[in-house]
Parts: structure tokens; sequence; C-alpha cells
């Protein structure tokens, strides 16, 4: 079964690093994002600078980073734990007018600044580490109009960012008292319980399975390989994932390293025809 191919597959990744000494995948509930750059806010939650996070390339690129895992934004609202592209991280995006765009290169978006806002602020204000406590004051004060006042760079505009206090290498999601808090987010996300048809497992069982990126052809936001999103594909009355139940911790497992063998800089991956083909190793070794 490639699927659980796939989750024995992650489990061997889980325990590698690369050549910075990083894990090859993040762990349940975390995901790699493209990271374009760092909000960095002093303890008063005042906006220091904000420090690109990109790669040396000739083009450069922004680097990944592990992240707590992103909302699957089929439709509608849904901000991220505590990063996000600008839309929502500081309320503007770039103008899709370009007529417009030279002398007015950012648009507000009020709406997803104040879901984001407000997310965090439900979640961080009760909590007394400093850091956390700092992106509060940060969102409770910023407005998007702010973006022209600092006169931050237009090429950060749609990218991804995250927050740091004090210097652009402390990151707020990092921080024990930040995984701690997306641990018990993780948890009371968890669904009714059912029979795992990868592991053989009782455990919760995933609604939404995570989004497969990189494929040719495919969203930028990502595809699905499991999804029920029509009436006419479920049976039994159930919903989602329940026609197909697969655990949580084995839907993050499968898609992770499906994700990591189609990120071309891995080299598990080739374009042929219409199709991106993945290959792996059973084992690192023969004798394994």
């Amino acid at each position: 079964m490639i699927l659980a191919s796939l989750v024995r597959y992650y489990r061997r990744l889980a325990t590698e690093t690369d050549e910075t000494g990083n894990p090859k995948v993040p762990s349940y509930g975390f995901s790699e994002e493209k990271i374009g750059w760092i909000l960095v806010l002093d303890k008063e939650g005042r906006l220091k600078t904000v420090v690109p996070n990109l790669t040396a390339d000739k083009k450069p690129q922004p680097k990944l980073m592990s992240v707590p895992r992103p909302e699957k934004r089929t439709s509608g609202i849904k901000p991220n734990f505590l990063w996000d592209k600008t839309a929502y991280a500081l309320g503007v995006e770039a103008n899709k007018n370009k007529a417009e765009a030279k002398e007015k290169p950012f648009t507000p978006s009020e709406k997803t600044f104040e879901a984001f806002k407000q997310y965090h602020l439900d979640l961080l204000q009760n909590n007394e580490d400093e850091g956390l406590q700092a992106l509060c004051r940060f969102l409770q004060n910023w407005q998007p109009a702010h973006f022209a006042a600092e006169n931050l760079p237009a090429e950060m505009l749609d990218s991804n960012t995250a927050f740091s206090l004090e210097k652009p290498t402390a990151l707020i999601h990092k921080l024990e008292a930040a995984q701690t808090l997306w641990a018990g987010c993780l948890k009371s996300d968890e669904a009714l319980e059912s029979l795992c048809l990868i592991s053989g497992d009782t455990a919760p069982i995933a609604r939404l399975h995570p989004a497969i990126k990189g494929v040719f052809g495919g969203q930028s936001s990502g595809g699905s390989i499991i999804s029920f999103n029509k009436e006419a594909f479920s049976s039994f009355g159930k919903e989602q994932g329940a026609n197909a139940p697969v655990s949580e911790q084995s839907a993050f497992a499968y898609t992770t390293a499906l994700n990591y063998l189609l990120r071309r800089e891995n080299n598990h991956c080739l374009t042929i025809g219409d199709a991106s083909t993945v290959f792996w190793a059973e084992a690192d070794d023969i004798v394994d």
C-alpha cells in the first residue's frame, strides 16, 4: 500500500538530519513552508525591523522553515498560527491593478488581518511568555496603513512572514510556550476516533488531509489525493475523511513524506509527460 510505505518513509526521514544539522522533515503538527521575511518585534510589541529570509541564489527564493502546519484554505478566511502571508500578518497585499501598482504597490486586506489578530489575541492574551505578549501588543497596535508609514519594502508583499523577538533568530513560534500552546491546539482539533486504514490502530481520524504541493500542473496552494468534497462521493452519510478513515498522525506522515519527495532540491522527483513521478528506497542500506 503506497500510503503505508510513505508513512514508513516519513519515520525514516524523521531520524535523519540534512547538511545543516536540521531534521529532514518536521515533527507532527508542523510543516516546512517558504518564509520570505522575519518581522522583528521588541518586547513592547513595536516593529523594530524586517529581515529577508532568502537563499543566496542568483534569483533569491524564500527559505524553507519549520512552522505550525498551515490551515487548509479551500474557502473562507483561516489564519495560521504565528506566521502567515502579509495579507493576514500585516493586513496588506500586492495591488493586483498593474496600472496603479507603481504608485500604490499595496492594498489593505483588513478582514484577513482582523481574523489573524482576533485568533491570536484569543489564544495568547492570557499567556505570560514575553514573546507571545509582544506579539499581542503588536497586533493590538498595528494598522494596515502602517505598512507605508514604516516604509516597508514592497518586495515582501504576499510573502509568508514569521515573527521574532529582538533579533531575527529568536523566532516566536519556536518558543517553548508557543510549542506547548500549539500542542494543545492540535489535541483539541482531533476528531472522533475510528480504525485507521493505514496503521490499523484506533485513533483520531483526519477530516481533511494536509495539502500536497509541487505536483506538475497543480495549484500553488496544493491539492489532495484523498478527499470527498461532494455529496456524491460519500457513503452511509459519512462526511469528508470519515469515508476512508486515516488517522491524524498517518495523514500528516504520508503527506509530509510526499511533499519532501516532490521538492526538486531533494532529487526524488521527475516530470514524465504531464505527471510528477516520485521515487524512494525502502531502506538506506541493503542490509536494512
